[in-house]
């Protein structure tokens, strides 16, 4: 299981009430996918968050070998609210982002997800419905600062402890495009 891109990797159990801060923004699983009967498949699996910072290279790859669905593509939502309340409460965006489900040879169904900001982050994704192979491009960002979650059914991976025991800790661990960051649980 290879990294998808340069970034900060954070990972994180996913439960019914689970929920992650992306880009400012807070998403449980159902709302950052709008799809509720998918986002339930996942509990009790894994949720990885690969936060890209400016200085990244903002191109991303597949993880392992297999077969890519479409895109869904959500435009992100700007909910304002009078000014007088931005002072106390701020304004609530979900940002601009595309999923899409990739069946792995090695890791089963993995949804992965580009989330950019709602109006500027830009995502390119070449091709759908097709089948990929680890480690080739998937696509772009055409703006710095940009993340990308993967989230996977129980049981399917185990990170590698160097990695586990940063984030364990609740800190980010520096990965790299193609980096090996875990393998296959086999039961």
């Amino acid at each position: 299981f290879i990294s998808p891109c340069d970034s900060l990797l954070s990972a994180y159990t996913i439960d019914e009430n689970s929920s992650f801060s992306i880009k400012g923004s807070r998403y449980r699983v159902c709302d950052l996918l709008e799809d509720e009967s998918l986002a339930k498949k996942y509990e009790g699996g894994i949720c990885l968050i690969f936060r890209l910072c400016a200085s990244d290279y903002h191109h991303y790859c597949y993880i392992d070998n297999g077969y890519q669905g479409e895109h869904h593509f959500i435009p992100g939502v700007l909910h304002s609210v009078q000014p007088i309340a931005c002072e106390t409460v701020p304004v609530f965006t979900l940002n601009r982002r595309s999923w899409c489900l990739l069946e792995t040879e090695h890791f089963g169904p993995v949804v992965q997800t580009e989330i950019g900001a709602l109006v500027v982050g830009g995502i390119v994704n070449a091709k759908e419905n097709c089948s990929f192979v680890r480690g080739e491009e998937k696509g772009h960002f055409d703006l710095s600062g940009s993340t990308i979650s993967l989230l996977l059914e129980p049981g399917r991976i185990c990170l590698r402890p160097e990695l586990l025991s940063v984030l364990d800790s609740g800190e980010e661990s520096r990965v790299t495009l193609g980096q090996w960051i875990a393998y296959a649980k086999i039961d």
